[in-house]
């Protein structure tokens, strides 16, 4: 059995390229389209897989058009699949500028089913990691947090703008458990609800007794914990995409992490893996890309 748990979403994702994101009323010019899967779930476990670590995935998956392009990419990737429902899966847009920023909308639909799921038969005793994308909690707050009750190992939160907006007493339910926490810079100006770097440590640091790593737009990154703050630079390499960045990074951080690496290597490797990420429009890497990843993290370990 896998030793990490992924509970995040598995969708069609329709990236569309543009010059520049409207403004406005202005409606969006789109130069190409690309059809890719993507969710947190997807992403997590492809870079996991890449990374040679065992880790499992649990998701909702219906019918139609875009549940086949998913359930085809999930095939080639030998990852098992279950359709829990004959509902038809909607899919995620995603507006891609030209320095690589995103802009993200739904199709609401059978991937978001999560009620089809049975989380409550799911055995979480062998798990020493379950990673929640706090987003999917508007669909299985009650569930989620049922499930949690029988678990006492590790948990990690991406704790994205959708779960922001979610109700205070779940998200306070979640932060009892002390878990390690994903945010991005934007996210965290908001919760903080300050852009001066002290307060935003401090409202950081208040959230959970274990670390909080942050995510900087330019894909550079901290790791805040009780007593210290350890940031990474950013390399300076193209970026073309940043969808699934945030995924990508706290995969590889918490694959370091197993590997025995410290807070600062386990961060740098994984600033360098979502950096080669966001360096195309799929959302996971290639082999080739693959293999440079593999011996960077190898390297690390020998020192």
């Amino acid at each position: 059995m896998a030793e990490i748990l992924v509970l995040g979403p598995v969708t069609a994702d329709i990236a569309a390229l543009t010059d520049a994101m409207p403004k406005g009323n202005e409606d969006a010019s789109v130069k190409e389209t690309i059809l890719r899967t993507g969710g947190s779930g997807y992403i997590m476990k492809k870079t996991f897989d890449a990374l040679k670590q065992s880790c499992d995935i649990v998701f909702p998956l219906g019918t139609g058009v875009y549940a086949d392009s998913v359930a085809e990419d999930l095939a080639k990737a030998d990852i098992p699949l279950k359709r829990t429902t004959d509902a038809i899966n909607g899919c995620r847009y995603t507006l891609v500028d030209k320095q690589g920023y995103t802009s993200l909308m739904e199709t609401e639909g059978a991937q978001n089913a999560w009620e089809t799921v049975s989380l409550s038969k799911l055995d979480l005793s062998a798990y020493t990691w379950i990673i929640l994308d706090t987003e999917i909690l508007h669909y299985c707050a009650d569930e989620i947090m049922d499930l949690l009750k029988t678990y006492d190992g590790k948990l990690a939160l991406i704790l994205n703008e959708g779960g922001l907006m979610l109700d205070t007493d779940i998200l306070s339910d979640l932060i009892m458990y002390d878990p390690l926490i994903h945010i991005t810079d934007r996210e965290a100006y908001y919760l903080s609800d300050s852009e001066e770097s002290d307060e935003i440590i401090r409202s950081l640091r208040d959230l959970t007794a274990d670390d909080v790593v942050i995510l900087n737009q330019d894909l550079s990154a901290a790791v805040i914990t009780a007593d210290d703050v350890i940031p990474v630079t950013a390399e300076r390499t193209p970026v073309r995409d940043r969808s699934g960045c945030r995924e990508v990074h706290l995969a590889s951080y918490i694959c370091a992490l197993l590997s025995g690496l410290n807070r600062r290597q386990a961060l740098r490797f994984a600033c360098g893996y979502a950096r080669a990420a966001a360096g195309s429009y799929q959302t996971v890497l290639k082999e080739n890309e693959i293999n440079t990843q593999r011996n960077l993290l190898a390297q690390a370990i020998l020192g």
